[in-house]
C-alpha cells in the first residue's frame, strides 16, 4: 500500500476510534486530533506530488519509505493500546494513556522538519521545572544557526517566533501563564523523555547527577544543572563543544574547571553558579561566542579586554547582574543584536552598532555624557528599555520618534520614590508600538497614550495615580494585557473601573495595590474577553465585584495573598460570595504577606 493511502487509512481509523471509543481515548483526544490532521496533510501532499519528482529522486523515495514505516508504527501503537486497555483497571489505564501519549508525540516529532527538531531539543537543555521565555529561546536558536533565512528578507527573530507558534499548535510546546501575565514554554513531560534519549544520540549531554559523567569525545552540547558537589562538574577541556548551559551549580572552583580549549563555543549560559564571584578571563578568548547569558548578582563587571574580543556576539544578557557600566570595548561587537542589562551606562559611540534589535536596561547618561541623542541613530531598534536620568528627556523622546519599527518600549524614572516620570507631551509614539511599560510616578496619563492604536500590552508601574487610569485605557482598541502595578491609589473601585463597552479585547488583567479594599461592582457585559485575573499584593482586598459571575470567559483567578475576610466569602462551603467565582475553572489563592 502506498504511503498516501496508509496515511489516509490511519487518519480515518483514528477518526472512527475517537467517535466510537470516546471513553478509552479521552486522555489522548487532543494528540490524536493533531496526528490525524498531519496524516491528512501528508496524504494530500503525496497525492499532488509530481510523479517524476517523487520516483526519480532517491532522497524523496527514502523519505517515503521512512514515512510508511512510521505510519505502520502508529497503527501498531493504536492496536497495542486497544488490546491493553481492554484488560486494564482504571489506574493502569491512566498510566497507559500517559505512555501512549508520549509515543504519539514521538511519532509527530519524527515527522517534523529537521530545523524544528533541533529547536525542540534546545528546549530540553534546562531543568524540568525551568520554563523558558520566548525571547531566550529565540536568541539561543539564532546563536546556534538553526533559524532558516527567508528570501524576502524577513527578520530572523520573526521567523523563530513562527517556529514557536508552530510547535505550540502541534502540542510539542506547552505555555504556562505565570503571575503578571508572563508566559513561559516547556516541553510536555512525556515528549521530553523521548527527546532526552534523542539528544544523547545527537551528541547532546545532560549532566545533572552528583557523579562526574563520562563526556564523549564527539559531544557538541553540554548541560550541567543542579550539581551539589564540585567534583561532579565534568572536565570539558579541548572538547569540540558548541554550547554550554550551567544552571544552579552550588560549588564551583575555577581551578578545577576552565574555559581554555573551548574554542568552538557559540553559546555560554551561566545561571546561579553560587560561588563564582567574577567571570573567568579566558571567556574573552571565545572568539566564536554568539550568546553570553549571565544570571548572578555577584558579577559586577565585564572586563574591557574580555568584551572587546567577543566580536561575534549576537546576545549579551546580563539583566540579573550588578554591572553598572560597560566600556568602549563593546563597540567592537558589530554583530550584536540583543543587549540586555539592568540600569547600566553605555559607552559613547553606541550608535554605530547598527545590527542591534533590542536594548534593555540602559541609563540615558553614559561615559562622558548622554547617549540619548545617539539612540536616535539606532533606527532599526524593535525593543528599547531606557532609564531617564536627569534632564535629557527631550533627546530621548526625539530619538525614539526616529525608530519607526519599534515594537516594545519601556520608560522608567531613575528613582520610583523620588522622581516623576517625565512623559513629554509633544511625543508621538512609533506607529507599530505593541508593548509599553511606564515605570515611575505620574501626575496623570500622557495625552499621547490614546494614540497607541496597535498597543496589545500595557504596564503602568508605581504610577500612584489619583484618578482612574482606565477612563483612557479602556478605549485602546487592541489591548489584550493590562498590568496596573501600584498604579492607582483608590481604596474602593466600582463599575467605572472597567465599564461595559470598553476593554473589548482585554484577556489579562493584573492588579497590584497596597490601598485597594473593595471592588464593589462590575457591569454585566464588561470585560467580554477576559481570561485571566490576578491580584498581587492586594493584602487589604476584602470584596470582589458583584457581576464577576457574568464574565463567563474567565478561566483563571489568582490572589496573592488572600485576605482572611475574602477567603471566608469565597469559601465553596457556604461562602456568601462563592457564586461570583464558581464558574472559574482555575482559582489559586495564597495566604502569605508581601
Amino acid at each position: 500500500m502506498g504511503a498516501e493511502a496508509l496515511a489516509k487509512f490511519l487518519a480515518q481509523r483514528l477518526d472512527y476510534l475517537l467517535s466510537e471509543e470516546t471513553e478509552k481515548f479521552s486522555g489522548l483526544s487532543g494528540q490524536i486530533l493533531r496526528l490525524k490532521g498531519k496524516l491528512v496533510e501528508i496524504g494530500c501532499f503525496l497525492e499532488t506530488m509530481d510523479p517524476t519528482s517523487r520516483y526519480g529522486n532517491e532522497s524523496i523515495r527514502q523519505w517515503t519509505r521512512e514515512l510508511r514505516d512510521t505510519i505502520y508504527d502508529g497503527e501498531d501503537l493504536v492496536d497495542e493500546f486497544l488490546i491493553r486497555a481492554n484488560f486494564s483497571d482504571e489506574s493502569e489505564k491512566a498510566l497507559l494513556i500517559i505512555c501512549c501519549g508520549g509515543d504519539l508525540e514521538s511519532i509527530q516529532y519524527i515527522n517534523l522538519p529537521y530545523y524544528l527538531r533541533s529547536c525542540l531539543m534546545y528546549c530540553c537543555v534546562f531543568p524540568v521545572n525551568c520554563g523558558l521565555s520566548k525571547g531566550k529561546l529565540i536568541r539561543i536558536w539564532m546563536a546556534e544557526g538553526i533559524i532558516q533565512e527567508k528570501p524576502a528578507g524577513e527578520i530572523l527573530e520573526d521567523v523563530a517566533e513562527g517556529y514557536i507558534e508552530e510547535l505550540v499548535s502541534l502540542g510539542m510546546l506547552e505555555t504556562d501563564q505565570l503571575y503578571c501575565s508572563r508566559i513561559e514554554f516547556q516541553v510536555p513531560n512525556s515528549l521530553r523523555r523521548f527527546l532526552v534519549d534523542e539528544m544523547m544520540e545527537e551528541n547532546f549531554m545532560i549532566a545533572c547527577s552528583d557523579s562526574e559523567p563520562v563526556i564523549p569525545a564527539t559531544v557538541r552540547h553540554v548541560s550541567i544543572h543542579n550539581c551539589r558537589r564540585n567534583d561532579a562538574i565534568p572536565n570539558l577541556k579541548d572538547l569540540p563543544i558548541r554550547s554550554l548551559f550551567v544552571v544552579g551549580v552550588r560549588e564551583w572552583e575555577h581551578q578545577t574547571f576552565t574555559f581554555f580549549g573551548l574554542k568552538y563555543l557559540r553559546v555560554l549560559n551561566l545561571e546561579y553558579v553560587m560561588k563564582m564571584v567574577k567571570l573567568p578571563g579566558e571567556i574573552g578568548d571565545l572568539i566564536h561566542l554568539r550568546f553570553l547569558g549571565l544570571k548572578n548578582p555577584r558579577f559586577r563587571e565585564l572586563p574591557d579586554n574580555m568584551i572587546s574580543n567577543l566580536r561575534s556576539s549576537q546576545t549579551l544578557d546580563a539583566r540579573h547582574c550588578s554591572i553598572s557600566s560597560l566600556s568602549d570595548g563593546l563597540l567592537n561587537c558589530l554583530q550584536l543584536r540583543h543587549l540586555l542589562l539592568s540600569q547600566c551606562e553605555l559607552p559613547i559611540g553606541i550608535g554605530r552598532l547598527k545590527n542591534l534589535q533590542s536594548v534593555k536596561g540602559v541609563i540615558s547618561t553614559g561615559y562622558g555624557g548622554s547617549i540619548s541623542r545617539e539612540l536616535g541613530s539606532l533606527t532599526q531598534l524593535r525593543k528599547l528599555e531606557v532609564v531617564l536620568n536627569g534632564g535629557d528627556e527631550y533627546d530621548v523622546y526625539t530619538s525614539i520618534m526616529n525608530m519607526s519599527g519599534l515594537l516594545s518600549l519601556t520608560l522608567s524614572s531613575s528613582d520610583f520614590g523620588e522622581h516623576l516620570l517625565n512623559t513629554w507631551e509633544p511625543f508621538s509614539p512609533p506607529p507599530l508600538l505593541r508593548k509599553l511599560k511606564l515605570e515611575g510616578p505620574l501626575v496623570s496619563l500622557p495625552d499621547w497614550l490614546s494614540s497607541t492604536e496597535n498597543l496589545t500590552k500595557l504596564r503602568l508601574g508605581f504610577s500612584r495615580l489619583s484618578e482612574n487610569p482606565n477612563a483612557v485605557i479602556q478605549f485602546l482598541p487592541n489591548l489584550k494585557h493590562l498590568t496596573l502595578w501600584q498604579a492607582y491609589n483608590a481604596k474602593r473601585i466600582g463599575k467605572e473601573f472597567c465599564p461595559a463597552g470598553g476593554f473589548g479585547k482585554l484577556e489579562v488583567l493584573v492588579v497590584a495595590s497596597d490601598n485597594l479594599v473593595e471592588w464593589t461592582e462590575n457591569e454585566k457585559g464588561a470585560l467580554p474577553s477576559l481570561k485571566y485575573l490576578h491580584f498581587h499584593c492586594c493584602s487589604r482586598l476584602m470584596l470582589l465585584p458583584e457581576g464577576l459571575q457574568y464574565v463567563t470567559t474567565l478561566q483563571k483567578l489568582v490572589s496573592i495573598p488572600l485576605h482572611g475576610d475574602l477567603a471566608r466569602r469565597l469559601n465553596p462551603e457556604g461562602g456568601i460570595d462563592y457564586y461570583k467565582i464558581k464558574h472559574i475553572a482555575d482559582t489559586q489563592f495564597f495566604e502569605w504577606h508581601c
